[in-house]
């Protein structure tokens, strides 16, 4: 029987067939427990006022009632919104319609991934996150999109993760949650100054981008744009999937 799409390996996928050490079992654990928590802890505050967002997000030091976003508790998603810089809400990223910037970036095992080879296959989706070293929503945000990769890749598109985390940090990250899609390591944010979805005004840490996955179909254009962080549900991973699809047929 032939594998399946998504389990072939291409120019810039990591392989899910890797062994993870027994430390990386212990981190993802401890990773996946912390995750848990916090999920508690936002269901536990469902009725209490709406408070600022920290530009962190939650951290093992302080799982507080007052950093962690209250409305979304039982879907598991953060709309821009709650993770923008608390004071413009104006969506930031290029317009629908736009070109989307090449580039040529190095994936979680330091290999060369160009936007030109990813469109040769189909649609893609380029999901802009904070950090895979620090950023909690975002961990639990690219473990979600593991677990529906092959619905995912079955729309016959392609998705990769931008982030201004060094390679390091990506291998890491990727070994103990056994990511299968490439993590780009954008250190010097020109990808995403170039997409125009630098964070300038609502983290004190430098070249972070907001988060936003830009939908860009095979002939370069940005189809759509989802601001949803979902870790938990259905409805972002829905959202994208529809995206994908309807940028299939653009052309």
């Amino acid at each position: 029987m032939a594998p399946s799409r998504s389990s072939l390996q291409r120019p810039g996928q990591v392989g899910r067939s890797r062994a993870s050490r027994p430390a990386g079992r212990r981190d993802s654990a401890l990773e996946l427990a912390l995750a848990a928590a916090v999920v508690w802890v936002a269901a536990a505050c469902v009725a209490s006022p709406r408070r600022p967002v920290t530009d962190e997000g939650p951290s093992p030091a302080a799982a507080d009632p007052a950093l962690v976003p209250e409305a979304e508790a039982a879907t598991g998603a953060l709309s821009f919104e709650q993770i923008g810089d608390g004071a413009s809400r104006e969506e930031p990223g290029l317009p629908i319609g736009a070109r989307a910037p090449s580039f040529v970036l190095p994936d979680q095992e330091g290999r060369p991934v160009a936007l030109e080879s990813l469109l040769e296959e189909g649609p893609v989706a380029l999901v802009f996150y904070r950090s895979a070293g620090w950023c909690l929503y975002c961990k639990m945000q690219l473990v979600q999109l593991q677990e529906n990769l092959a619905e995912i890749e079955g729309t016959g598109a392609r998705i990769v993760g931008i982030s201004c985390d060094p390679v390091e940090v990506l291998e890491g990250y990727s070994e103990r949650s056994r990511i299968g899609f490439p993590l780009l390591s954008d250190a010097d944010s020109k990808t995403i100054d170039a997409y125009q979805i630098r964070n300038t005004a609502g983290t004190s840490r430098e070249g972070v981008a907001f988060h936003a996955t830009f939908i860009v179909d095979r002939a370069g254009v940005v189809r759509s744009k989802i601001y949803q962080v979902s870790y938990a549900g259905r409805a972002a991973v829905d959202n994208l999937i529809d995206a994908l699809v309807q940028a299939g047929r653009a052309n």
